[in-house]
């Protein structure tokens, strides 16, 4: 499917079906600050504009990962089967939206967590397992958070994630 980085794409698919999204945090995730307030973690997420990008300021959390996205983006589409490429992230695309599962409380956050952990398969299938973005948002993912934010000018700094207090 995606050569040298099919099972990589394949663990997120696998393991989309068991994320237990919004729970305590129980593993270490290098780099991240851990918060546990939800209001704040929206706050973040959503309505904070001065997160800062290449020391310019103005940015939302939203900026930063659409215009990681967007240089990702623009590898995909100089692919020589782009075209059979994307079809094939469509089939995962619908597999992680049928997957993906978050409680009642958090259900606001699906949008993004469904986003970014399809925004991490394309990483992965294009570029393998690196350093982006994406595979510590996953990552967060994985361990029960939700990433929020970030901490410092993008993309120095600390990704900021929200996990419940138990």
């Amino acid at each position: 499917m995606f050569g040298s980085n099919t099972s990589l794409v394949e663990e997120i698919i696998k393991s989309v079906k068991t994320m237990n999204l919004y729970k305590q945090n129980s593993t270490n995730i290098e780099n991240v600050l851990v918060i546990n307030d939800y209001e704040k973690a929206k706050f973040l997420a959503y309505d904070n504009l001065e997160y800062e990008m290449n020391s310019e300021n103005g940015y939302n959390w939203v900026d930063i990962r659409e215009l990681v996205m967007s240089n990702v983006n623009e590898d995909k589409y100089t692919m020589e089967n782009y075209k059979e490429f994307n079809k094939k992230i469509d089939d995962i695309e619908l597999l992680i939206r049928k997957d993906l599962k978050i409680a009642k409380e958090y259900r606001e956050t699906w949008d993004d967590a469904y986003a970014d952990i399809v925004n991490c398969a394309i990483c992965r299938a294009i570029y393998g397992q690196n350093d982006s973005l994406f595979e510590k948002l996953y990552n967060v993912y994985k361990s029960g958070g939700w990433p929020c934010g970030w901490e410092g000018n993008f993309p120095e700094g600390k990704l900021i994630a929200f996990y419940p207090k138990e």
